[in-house]
This record gives C-alpha cells, sequence and structure tokens, in this order.
C-alpha cells in the first residue's frame, strides 16, 4: 500500500477502533509463507496497480463494509 498520511492514518484507525482488526491484519499471508508453500524455483509474483478513488461516501461505505468496523451502536472504551 503506497504510503501516504490519509493511508497511514486510516490504519492508525482501523487498529485503534476496528474490531478483531489486527486478528484480521496478522491473518494475511506474508510472502516467505507463500514462497515456501509454491516453492521458490517456481515461485514469480508481481505487484499489479490497484487504485481506489474515493469521495467521502465511498471512504464512509469502504469502512462499514469491513467486517472488522464497529457498528454505529457499538459499545467502546477509549484508552
Amino acid at each position: 500500500m503506497e504510503e501516504t498520511n490519509l493511508t497511514r492514518e486510516y490504519e492508525e484507525l482501523l487498529e485503534r477502533f476496528g474490531i478483531d482488526y489486527k486478528r484480521v491484519k496478522d491473518a494475511y499471508p506474508e510472502m516467505h509463507h507463500i514462497r515456501s508453500f509454491f516453492g521458490s524455483d517456481n515461485f514469480h509474483s508481481r505487484d499489479l496497480p490497484n487504485e481506489q478513488v474515493l469521495d467521502w461516501d465511498g471512504l464512509r461505505g469502504r469502512l462499514r463494509s469491513s467486517s472488522f468496523a464497529p457498528t454505529e451502536n457499538h459499545q467502546t472504551t477509549l484508552p
């Protein structure tokens, strides 16, 4: 993910308020695990562009569609 202020702050928001976000994030396979599964001789990876241009409603919708996003009525304790 391209590092911008917005992406860093969005990530911080998810880490602070996301329900189970850390567990979901930690479950993403890491490149060395994928490489060892397929074998390093036959493994090739490619980075492909995946740009999302969102207005405020689109960003809000993307966040709210995530399984780890708290609902409007979710009770949370702020640190």
